[in-house]
């Protein structure tokens, strides 16, 4: 039954001795990406030429590792996990099961058991088998399963994922395929409440929050209509009316301050643009604030420790149980989800490591060394070892990292305890993204708020069990004087490194895939990073053909336009374009340079190259073909994100919010908008070119007329979809905000026009200095280049492969379109035709006379006209199928 098993031995216990990531050959590595490119899972077709590859189970390292970061422990008692009384069961809404059913990954790892996600979608594909598996994934959220069923499907199929340091390893738990669906259609409805949840405040503060207010309004009218009554009764200057004037102002700043808006903390781990939103929010305080101190936290081994038991001197207790505290949250604030909770929470998981080893035993009592003995079952059997015995590993702490609910349940009950530590210190503002939380406020302050006796640290070790990595944690300041952080926190005054030193201040920090800090440095990591994420490049571009592997063009072009060039796309959004710039340069030209490898254009003359690479990098319906490194709209992907966030972040920080003047202290919204207007401005310009080439009409032999060329396959946006800036800002328009792909089409509709004119100034210094080896034909770059455009012309560079012949390219037969298309020359027939060329020989380097002699179509078109006339020919007798002298056949 198991379809997503790559042909590859990079399987766990294929090494034999790994003490860190194994580098498997080149060969492995290319069948794995074209495995799972061949699934649309281009994500993992990029890690297979990174050395992140799963550790090898059998290692006693790796188990150690393993054992260290999952804290053993009882199961909760029954009285946890018990059904709340009066509680509705869990409905699972159809919808949320369909939804799931359309989007099924592929090529992922199973668990215990053999089944996978292939075996699910065959299953969907029926209506009886879908409504099946919707009945199951309901009985799960009702907390029922058949024992034998549930004692199958306990197991998790641990994956141990080597970290960047190759030194420790990120544990993951991979439970059965068929309760991580149920899960998933759970955790897929869920999302909006918890959405909510993390971006509210709780139900009991706002609602303690509208009584004040309301009885605040009631005060206030009550003390003036006593004012008006005085100032009648008894005078104007009278002393009862003084009187009540002080009880109306005091009524009235009072109402004031109930009106006034409160910090709260957010979590923007299930937000849409989450990622976004944070990091404008990050960027926000360090501009409007300069002299407050900023504190980034790290969770140590968050999903696997949360509510563990632990013992009085904080560490973890195998004889307590575990879960309890998140098993207590959940019931008092989701007591539906109780059930599905109990069920995949409420008894211990073992643990498989190696799947045909079966459960992980535990280091024998009386040495460090791991036991792996022959356990006492058989480790194929269906049956699992008994619960209590203590000879085995098991899961019976936190969430598991690897399903579906772990993200909600757990970040949802830590943001549960911020909103306590946020009453506790009014003034810090924090916010989160799942576990990666940061707080800000004056450094005094925001050092109490984080480590103080009611700080977050003291709160989450009493609330969640949770602590922070001391190594990770820091405090950051832009001009904030921060000799009052406490010397274990690193960027404190006091902090030392291992050897005593002084460590300085921290100029920048990490968060979401980005760095905010000091402009220099953010500089510097962000390059540094960049660079790292696509070190894969310096694989990838080595890779050829083989009498094993086969269309490995096609594999590096896909990989460069959907993996690559995507992780600089995300950089440009939430980066400040004057931090973001050099990374973004950097990029831009370890691209190009994996580009041109695969189009062979090292073998034409540098400006040839230079025009193929600016055509690439627009979209394939004009012409190009899809290389978008972002590195030329920084300024437009970052506005843009800024603009359409920008009324939550106004909501959740009022101090964003612009003046009266329009103005704002926010540092980066002024450019954002003067950004925007130039793309409306760019827009006007784009509309007056295509208005113009419309009217020029260019009349046929045949009597019709054509208007100028200009692509179409790339609408315009609308002036609707346009609003103006003043209505983003201020949230009268009708859309929520300018969407970046309407402003990327104005992008690349004036880059086409401006390709346009590079390439007639082409066409004229080719008339104008002819050379050997050049075209002979009158005009060609823009022929070509409007040849290129024509819709359809490029839709063989957007192919999502599938591993059949109908979408496959030979590495040859792609070169020669890419150098055809992009007009470079052919580098495969450059060596013959500069021979000719001595010869005398009228040849061209850009092979326009060799395609246009070769007549390679004239038996296809043959056999068409023949065809043609055989259909168009009359039928002098009845028509007969089969043949007429033996109708019997």
């Amino acid at each position: 039954l198991s379809a997503s098993v790559p042909p590859t031995p990079l399987e766990q216990g294929d090494a034999a001795d790994s003490p860190g990531p194994s580098q498997p050959s080149m060969e492995q590595m290319v069948k794995r990406a074209h495995y799972y490119a061949n699934r649309g899972e281009f994500g993992k077709a990029w890690a297979a030429f990174s050395p992140s590859a799963p550790a090898d189970g059998r290692d006693p390292k790796v188990v150690a590792n393993y054992l260290g970061k999952t804290p053993q422990a009882r199961a909760p008692p029954a009285s946890v996990t018990a059904d709340e009384p009066g509680v509705a069961r869990y409905e699972l809404k159809r919808k949320f099961f369909n939804k799931f059913a359309k989007s099924l990954p592929r090529a992922r790892k199973g668990g215990p058991t053999q089944v996978d996600y292939e075996l699910v979608r065959i299953i969907t594909e029926s209506t009886d088998g879908a409504d099946c598996l919707f009945n199951f994934c309901t009985s799960v959220g009702w907390g029922v399963m058949h024992e034998r069923l549930k004692r199958l499907e306990d197991d998790l199929n641990a994956v141990c994922l080597w970290k960047d340091d190759g030194v420790s390893c990120r544990p993951l738990g991979l439970c059965s395929i068929f309760t991580r669906s149920a899960e998933r259609c759970i955790a897929l409805q869920e999302r909006d409440w918890a959405e909510q949840f993390c971006t509210t405040q709780l139900p009991e503060v706002a609602k303690a929050r509208a009584e004040a207010l309301e009885d605040a309004t009631v005060t206030t009218a009550t003390a003036e209509a006593a004012y008006t009554s005085r100032c009648i009764t008894h005078g104007l200057d009278s002393t009862e009316a003084k009187t009540a004037l002080a009880d109306l102002e005091a009524a009235e700043a009072a109402e004031e301050r109930a009106r006034a808006p409160v910090n709260f903390p957010k979590n923007y781990a299930f937000s849409k643009n989450g990622t976004h939103l944070y990091a404008h929010t990050v960027a926000g305080w360090h501009g409007t604030k300069p002299e407050n101190a900023t504190i980034s936290g790290d969770k140590e081994n968050f999903y696997n420790t949360i509510a563990q038991a632990l013992t009085a001197d904080n560490k973890p207790d195998p004889n307590g149980c575990g879960r309890v505290k998140l098993l207590d949250w959940i019931r008092k604030r989701r007591p539906d989800l109780l059930p599905v909770a109990r069920l995949i929470m409420g008894t211990p998981s073992f643990i498989r490591l190696v799947k045909a080893e079966g459960a992980l035993r535990l280091p024998s009592a009386d040495g460090d060394d791991l036991d792996f003995s022959a356990a006492d079952w058989d480790p194929l059997s269906l049956e699992c070892p008994d619960y209590n015995d203590p000879n085995y590993a098991k899961s019976a702490c936190g969430v598991i990292q690897g399903r579906a609910l772990s993200t909600i349940l757990s970040v949802c009950f830590l943001h549960d305890i911020c909103h306590a530590v946020q009453q506790e210190n009014p003034s810090m503002r924090l916010i989160g993204f799942a576990d990666d939380i940061c707080q800000n406020d004056e450094p005094l302050r925001a050092v109490a708020a984080y480590s103080g006796p009611k700080g977050l640290l003291e709160a989450q070790k009493k609330g969640a069990s949770v602590f922070d990595g001391v190594g990770k944690s820091l405090i950051y300041s832009p001009e904030g004087d921060l000799s009052c952080a406490p010397g274990w926190l690193r960027g404190s005054p006091a902090h030392r490194d291992k050897e005593g030193k002084p460590t300085g201040r921290v100029d920048c920090f990490k968060a979401v895939g980005t760095f905010f800090g000091d402009p220099e440095a953010c500089k510097k990591e962000l390059t540094a990073h960049l660079r790292k994420k696509l070190a894969p490049l310096d694989v990838i571009d080595t890779i050829v053909d083989t009498d094993c592997v086969t269309n490995t063009s096609q594999l590096r072009l896909n990989l460069v336009q959907r993996i690559a060039c995507a992780k600089t796309k995300y950089i440009a959004g939430i980066t400040p374009p004057n931090v973001a710039c050099d990374a973004l340069e950097f990029a831009h030209n370890r691209i190009r340079k994996s580009f041109e490898s695969i189009a062979r254009a090292d073998a034409s003359p540098q400006a040839l190259r230079d025009l193929a690479w600016l055509q690439a990098q627009l979209p394939t319906e004009m012409g190009g073909c899809n290389i978008d490194t972002a590195f030329t709209r920084a300024d437009s992907d970052f506005s843009m994100s800024l603009l359409k966030n920008w009324r939550t972040l106004v909501a959740h920080n009022p101090d964003f919010a612009l003046d009266e003047g329009g103005a704002s202290k926010y540092p980066a919204i002024a450019a954002a908008i003067a950004t925007y207007e130039s793309a409306l401005s760019d827009w006007k310009e784009v509309c007056e070119k295509r208005a113009a080439r419309d009217k020029n009409k260019y009349y046929t032999v045949r009597g019709g007329y054509l208007t100028e060329f200009y692509p179409k396959s790339v609408p315009l946006p609308e002036p609707e979809s346009l609003p103006a800036t003043d209505a983003i800002l201020n949230g009268t328009c009708k859309s929520t905000y300018p969407r970046p792909r309407a402003l990327a089409a104005i992008k690349n509709h004036k880059d086409w026009y401006a390709h346009q004119e590079l390439v007639k100034a082409r066409d004229v210094h080719v008339k104008n200095n002819p050379s050997l080896g050049d075209s002979a034909v009158n005009n060609r770059e823009a022929a070509r280049f409007v040849s290129a455009s024509t819709p359809f012309a490029g839709k063989a560079f957007d192919v999502r492969v599938d591993g059949t012949y109908a979408t496959a390219l030979s590495s040859d037969t792609l070169q020669d379109e890419l150098q055809r298309k992009l007009g470079l020359w052919l580098s495969v027939a450059l060596p013959t035709l500069r021979v000719a060329l001595e010869r005398g020989m009228p040849v061209d380097f850009f092979g326009d006379y060799l395609y246009n002699k070769a007549h390679h179509r004239r038996p296809h078109d043959g056999v068409l006209a023949a065809w043609a006339d055989a259909m168009r020919a009359p039928a002098n007798a009845p028509v007969v199928h089969g043949d007429k002298e033996k109708p019997e056949l």
